[in-house]
């Protein structure tokens, strides 16, 4: 499965981290330098997390609107 994301590339980072923002927003921060492949294949790894994750910010977000 193909997920759309932002890839943020830190001097800083010295892993890979996953953020789901509450807007549905995924962001990939990764250290300088990791190659892209391996970014991709993280990203498939972790897409039940962040399905998961992203209902559940749909649903705050659904129930917000009564």
């Amino acid at each position: 499965m193909k997920m759309k994301y932002n890839l943020k590339v830190s001097k800083r980072a010295r892993y890979m981290r996953l953020e789901v923002r509450r807007n549905g927003e995924l962001v990939v921060t990764v250290p300088r330098g990791l190659d892209l492949g391996f970014v991709e294949r993280f990203v498939s790894q972790k897409s039940a997390w962040i399905a998961d994750r992203l209902k559940y910010f749909e649903k705050i977000r659904e129930s917000g609107k009564d």
